[in-house]
C-alpha cells in the first residue's frame, strides 16, 4: 500500500500569523484524507487488516500496537548536532544530546495519528473543535492545531504523538500506554 506522507504548505515552526492561517485551513482539510491515509497503512499492515477506524477508545488499543511496531529512528547527521548546541544556551552546550531522532516516516505517522487520536476525542466529548493556537508566542503549540474546551490547557494530538513515538523508542513507554492518554486528555478536557 502506498502511503502519502502530509505535506504542510509550510514549515510547522516558521509559520508567519498569515501563513498559520492557511495552515489551519490546509490542516482542517486534510482531517478526511489523513485519516484515510492511517485506515489504508494500517489495515494494510500484516495483522492489522481488522482495524476499525470508528473513533473509538477500544480503537485505539490496536492503533497503539501499530505504532509502536512502525515506530523507526535515524542516526543524526552532525550538522542537525550541532545545530542543537548553537541554538541551545551556553549551559547546554556541555549536555550530551541523543545521536538518533525519528525518521521522517514516523513524523508522518505521528502527524496523522495526532488527528485520529484528536478526532476521537471530539468523537468522545462532542464538544470539543480544533482551533488555531494564536496566543502564547513562546508555547511550543503556537500557530499549531489544538483542541480546546473550557479551561487552562490545550491539547495538541501532534506533540503528544511525537512524544509518544519518543517514549517508546526509549523503551519507557508501550501501547498500553495510549489508552491511558487518552483517558488522561478526556478527563482534563472535560473538566
Amino acid at each position: 500500500m502506498k502511503y502519502n506522507p502530509p505535506i504542510p504548505p509550510y514549515p510547522l515552526y516558521e509559520m508567519s500569523k498569515d501563513e498559520a492561517r492557511q495552515f489551519f485551513d490546509w490542516f482542517q482539510n486534510q482531517i478526511p484524507y489523513r485519516c484515510e491515509q492511517l485506515l489504508r497503512v494500517v489495515k494494510s499492515s500484516k495483522g492489522f487488516s481488522s482495524w476499525k477506524n470508528d473513533l473509538s477508545r477500544e480503537s485505539l488499543v490496536p492503533l497503539a500496537h501499530w505504532f509502536a511496531d512502525n515506530v523507526k529512528l535515524r542516526k543524526k547527521t552532525q550538522s542537525e548536532v550541532d545545530e542543537i548546541y548553537n541554538s541551545a544556551p551556553d549551559w547546554f552546550r556541555h549536555v550530551e544530546v541523543d545521536d538518533w531522532t525519528l525518521t521522517d516516516r514516523t513524523y508522518s505517522y505521528a502527524f496523522d495519528l495526532g488527528i485520529y487520536f484528536g478526532e476521537a476525542l471530539k468523537y468522545s466529548i462532542g464538544n470539543v473543535e480544533w482551533i488555531l493556537k494564536t496566543n502564547s508566542p513562546t508555547s511550543v503549540d503556537y500557530h499549531l492545531p489544538i483542541l480546546r474546551q473550557e479551561g487552562p490547557l490545550d491539547c495538541c494530538p501532534y506533540h503528544l504523538m511525537k512524544a509518544y513515538a519518543f517514549s517508546i523508542a526509549r523503551g519507557s513507554k508501550g501501547p498500553e500506554h495510549f489508552p491511558v492518554l487518552f483517558d488522561i486528555w478526556y478527563k482534563t478536557l472535560t473538566g
